[in-house]
């Protein structure tokens, strides 16, 4: 029987234009995602308050993703 090997997955670090780009896109997205939800939503109460609340929840959400994935590249490339 084979002894079970496992890779590191190898992650390669934003520049800033692509991450200023990425963000540009997640935050219009993000404004188009609160135009839908607020405009064709069937809940009678909160549609303004939860609509208002996604672009900030997605820019959170970008911030945090993008912070661990830059932790995580650097301490895959101390371990090798």
């Amino acid at each position: 029987m084979n002894p079970i090997q496992f890779e590191i997955p190898s992650v390669t670090p934003l520049n800033a234009v692509d991450f200023g780009l990425n963000l540009a896109i997640c935050i219009l997205a993000s404004f188009v995602l609160r135009y839908v939800y607020i405009r064709k939503s069937i809940s009678l109460s909160g549609k303004y308050h939860i609509g208002s609340v996604i672009p900030l929840l997605a820019v959170i959400t970008f911030r945090n993703l993008s912070t661990t994935l830059r932790h995580l590249s650097s301490s895959f490339s101390e371990q090798r």
